[in-house]
């Protein structure tokens, strides 16, 4: 297990807290359950694999690598630490899991993960720790970032000051840019940044989340480049898992919106920020605990855990205006439902089965796709 943990914990005192090792003052059931479960799982794993902790002096914290840099993010535009992928990674704690092992971890993350082990476990389970730092040369101010940063901050109050806010917003999305120049910054970037931040990740390993996210796997390639074919077919993907696993409410929708993907104005959205303005921020880090742990399927399965929280109200709903008008209202139902019962709808025992690899093969049967 590589670890480049930020603060001064070295390597033992991390896999001690990822263990639970309970402190001086016994703490109380309900704060330690979870901690002390994630902990005795990812010991299991270390003790079932040869892998060994990287000794701390070998490993180097990507926060300390940034420090230099804390200064100039609130630059209009400088350099930017931007983390380039490590073609050889360093084996993980998650490498060793079989089958069994795979199924805990996915039942752990629908739970939620912690939030004090939150960054870890989700930047190990991407692959953004094995990402070093190295900086790239001063990019001029681009207007389409300049636009978006002030309105973006004001969707989370995020921790610090406002300014700070919108500094180390600037400092991922500068820093994306001048990373992947080929794709450079779509709309949409912003609030998955800020999805980042608003967990509690500081703009270094945001900045190495986001590159991850979209160059590395976890989301689809391709996902924010025109003319987004794999959008839209995900797109229509979602409207025939509605209409397998909601056909109630698909028929509904069908006569209320007929036409193909009737979803599709409100749903391009979820997909494209990752449920940030449509989901309390509760009910959100469920899903990306699921979607760091289990894949892009996740965010199928919370359109549809979604959609069937929805569904009885949007039964009622008797003209497309009445539809659009409570999905893209769906924040405020949501906080009615508890991130439990979302999560356990979403994505629990009785949630609908859904693979990336299904996905993928339903935009290469689309006539756009490059093999057609």
């Amino acid at each position: 297990m590589f670890c480049r943990q930020a603060g001064p914990a070295s390597a033992h005192d991390m896999l001690c807290r990822l263990a639970g090792t309970r402190c001086s003052s016994p703490p109380t059931p309900q704060h330690t359950d979870a901690r002390e479960e994630w902990g005795q799982f990812v010991v299991a794993c270390l003790q079932d694999s040869d892998r060994r902790l990287v000794p701390d002096s070998e490993s180097k914290s990507m926060s300390e690598t940034l420090h230099g840099h804390n200064a100039s993010l609130a630059e209009p535009a400088g350099a930017a630490v931007v983390p380039q992928p490590q073609p050889q990674q360093q084996p993980h704690w998650f490498d060793a899991l079989d089958g069994r092992g795979h199924t805990r971890l996915h039942e752990l993350a629908a739970r939620g993960i912690p939030a004090g082990l939150r960054r870890q476990v989700w930047m190990e389970c991407a692959g953004a720790l094995d990402m070093p730092a190295s900086a790239v040369a001063c990019i001029p101010p681009q207007e389409d970032i300049e636009l978006d940063l002030p309105r973006t901050s004001g969707i989370h109050e995020l921790p610090g000051r406002h300014d700070a806010d919108v500094a180390k917003l600037r400092h991922v999305l500068y820093g994306y840019a001048a990373a992947s120049p080929d794709t450079g910054y779509c709309q949409g970037m912003n609030k998955i940044a800020l999805g980042l931040l608003a967990a509690g990740l500081d703009a270094g390993d945001a900045l190495a989340m986001l590159r991850v996210m979209l160059d590395g796997g976890v989301l689809p390639a391709g996902l924010f480049r025109p003319p987004m074919a794999r959008l839209h077919a995900d797109q229509l993907m979602l409207e025939e898992l509605v209409a397998r696993w909601l056909p109630r409410l698909a028929e509904h929708l069908h006569a209320t919106l007929a036409g193909a993907a009737p979803l599709a104005p409100v749903t391009v959205s979820w997909f494209l920020a990752l449920f940030v303005d449509c989901l309390p921020e509760p009910h959100r880090l469920r899903v990306w605990d699921m979607l760091f742990v289990s894949g892009y399927a996740a965010v199928f399965q919370a359109c549809l855990g979604i959609l069937a929280t929805c569904e009885d109200a949007l039964l009622r709903c008797a003209t497309p205006a009445a539809v659009y008008t409570l999905l893209q209202n769906v924040h405020g139902i949501m906080t009615h439902c508890s991130p439990d019962e979302f999560a356990d709808r979403a994505f629990g025992p009785a949630a609908p089965p859904v693979t990336v690899a299904a996905a993928g093969e339903h935009q290469r049967r689309q006539p756009w796709a490059p093999d057609h």
